[in-house]
């Protein structure tokens, strides 16, 4: 009689453990004999899956990309008005980054490994990170045609501003792990209150 393997969530589980590991021995010191120990796996299993640590890296990094997109399209699916939709994606990235916490520093740790062997990583960041800032000048702009948001509000700027906070917050946890969610969520909505047009305040039902 053959056992079923759910080789999807095996691959799943073999992302989240190897993203612990690259967490507590740094990206570099891990080998794929590391791997396959702390995932309980066989080399040859762990070959199945990925026939290297990069390999690994780079799904964890296509996983999380593709789940907050989905997110990113309930939110601009729901039907809400501009402003609420700005509120909920930055809401939403600020609790994907506490839930990802881990991955943060597996990620800044590759960066900076990088580096300093001379790679140039920047076009493969913005290429993961770019749909965001997009999104959010959209949606701003369409909040300041609207009239929710103050005339003089520049999107462009305001992107900037919330994409730094974004990075803020990221640095906070991977590196001096002083960030509180409730705090950081805070900020950003006394920072978006101030982006309101007072003549609309109240039309809202």
């Amino acid at each position: 009689m053959s056992i079923y393997v759910d080789h999807a969530a095996r691959k799943h589980e073999i992302i989240v453990k190897s993203i612990r590991l690259f967490a507590k021995v740094g990206y570099k010191d891990v080998t794929f004999q590391k791997l396959s120990a702390y995932c309980g796996l066989a080399r040859t299993a762990l070959y199945r899956y990925f026939r290297n640590k990069r390999q690994i890296f780079d799904a964890a990094i296509q996983e999380t990309t593709s789940l907050i997109n989905r997110k990113y399209r309930e939110i601009t699916k729901s039907g809400q008005p501009p402003d609420a939709q700005i509120h909920a994606i930055c809401n939403t990235v600020i609790d994907m980054l506490f839930a990802n916490r881990e991955f943060l520093c597996v990620i800044i740790d590759f960066i900076l490994s990088a580096q300093r062997s001379g790679h140039d990583l920047s076009r493969r960041v913005k290429h993961y990170t770019a749909p965001l800032p997009r999104l959010l000048h959209h949606l701003l702009t369409a909040a300041v045609h609207s009239g929710v948001y103050d005339p003089s509000v520049r999107p462009r700027i305001v992107t900037r501003i919330l994409y730094s906070h974004f990075e803020s917050t990221a640095l906070r946890l991977a590196i001096t792990n002083n960030a509180e969610l409730s705090e950081i969520r805070l900020d950003l909505e006394v920072y978006l209150a101030s982006l309101r047009n007072p003549a609309a305040a109240g039309k809202r039902p």
